[in-house]
């Protein structure tokens, strides 16, 4: 009997947990959400239980703010806030401040209140548990941390922490470097750039100027420049690793794929796996054709609660290239069926894999790619020679 209670316990504390980190993250980006609905223009999304994947959420508009809803709560990154920045250093700084605040601020409400008030030992159990993860919201997000989360879209986010250190460190930036993020949102981005390299030479320590330089360069589609700036903030600063996602991307177009597996196989090693790392480093393997090694990465993006539609579409390309025809068609349909972004990939490898034993289907779909401008050498070609 009492090896059975323990288990019933043992169940309760894990489901507890579960509803907790729920709870917690909820309020966590929630103090995030409501400064930044008062002091920023623009649509604001909060993330609970994702890190920015729409995939299987259950989606709350109020207003300007969109919630959504995911059940993945196993993994401590499970929220998110996206915003416009503004642009008062003070009215940023109240916005990356409140989701800490509001963990901390309720985790030390439930604290008093165990304290203070009579209860019975299933609720002193319950707002442990909940005091416990608030507290623990709290700590993970205000303590900085310098390595970067790479959300699935590829782009690069850190902890609260670090964006206080990054506020703090651009209170005393030069006039110039505001200039140029105005320059920035007019979508001058040569301008913009210009002036960023005038202060790399002037300051070549000040890692922002470095990281602006980067985001323009690559928001311009500037192949060349960016990795050559790459190459100086690699090796300048230590790690480098925010922008590994956006170099393997442009490695992998000017075909230096050996180059990726390396850098990306060696980071891996160095226990920085990340979702970018396996994806381009999987993309990079299926150009060098070497196809088993690249599905073993996509398959690792697949494994959990929810299957990424974009990586279960590139495992099935390879179990495609491999022979395992029927199993690629099935996986690739899945991705079709909830994939919510990337879907110009997910439809050209879904023509692919069905243009053998389906050219209608296939050209539907590489025509969807085409609709939503995806770029591939091959896609225009296939689409001419189906319909002749």
């Amino acid at each position: 009997m009492q090896v059975i209670l323990g288990v019933l316990i043992g169940i309760a504390a894990i489901f507890g947990i579960v509803f907790s980190r729920i709870i917690t993250t909820f309020i966590h980006e929630l103090g995030h959400a409501i400064p930044a609905l008062l002091l920023s223009p623009g649509k604001v999304t909060m993330y609970v239980g994702s890190d920015g994947d729409d995939a299987k959420s259950i989606k709350i508009q109020v207003g300007r703010l969109t919630i959504l809803l995911s059940f993945m709560m196993w993994d401590l990154d499970i929220g998110l806030c996206q915003y416009q920045s503004t642009p008062s250093i003070a009215k940023d700084l109240m916005i990356v401040l409140g989701g800490p605040f509001l963990s901390l601020l309720s985790g030390s409400m439930i604290l008093f209140f165990l304290v203070n008030a009579d209860l019975t030992d299933g609720w002193i159990f319950v707002l442990s548990i909940l005091m416990i993860s608030s507290i623990s919201d709290f700590l993970i997000n205000i303590i900085p941390r310098k390595r970067p989360r790479i959300l699935r879209s590829g782009d690069k986010i850190f902890n609260d922490g670090m964006q206080l250190v990054f506020l703090y460190q651009k209170r005393n930036l030069v006039p110039s470097y505001h200039a140029a993020l105005e320059l920035k949102k007019e979508g001058k981005n040569a301008e913009a750039i210009e002036l960023m390299q005038n202060l790399t030479s002037k300051y070549p320590k000040k890692r922002v100027y470095w990281e602006e330089i980067l985001d323009l360069q690559y928001m311009s589609g500037d192949i060349k420049a960016f990795l050559q700036t790459y190459d100086q903030y690699e090796s300048a600063f230590d790690p480098a690793f925010a922008y590994v996602g956006q170099w393997a991307e442009y490695k992998i177009k000017l075909h230096d794929y050996d180059d990726v597996v390396k850098k990306l196989t060696t980071l891996i090693y160095e226990g920085k796996s990340s979702y970018v790392l396996h994806y381009y480093r999987g993309k990079a393997l299926v150009e060098l054709s070497e196809y088993h090694d690249a599905m073993r990465d996509f398959h690792a993006l697949t494994l959990g609660e929810v299957e990424d539609p974009r990586a279960l579409a590139n495992r099935a390309y390879c179990q495609f290239r491999l022979g395992y025809k029927e199993e690629a068609r099935e996986d690739v349909i899945e991705a079709v069926e909830h994939g919510q972004s990337h879907m110009g990939e997910i439809y050209f490898l879904a023509g692919v894999i069905f243009e053998d034993s389906d050219e209608q289907k296939a050209l539907e779909f590489y025509k969807k790619s085409l609709a939503l401008k995806y770029k591939h050498h091959a896609l225009s070609f296939n689409i001419s020679r189906i319909e002749k």
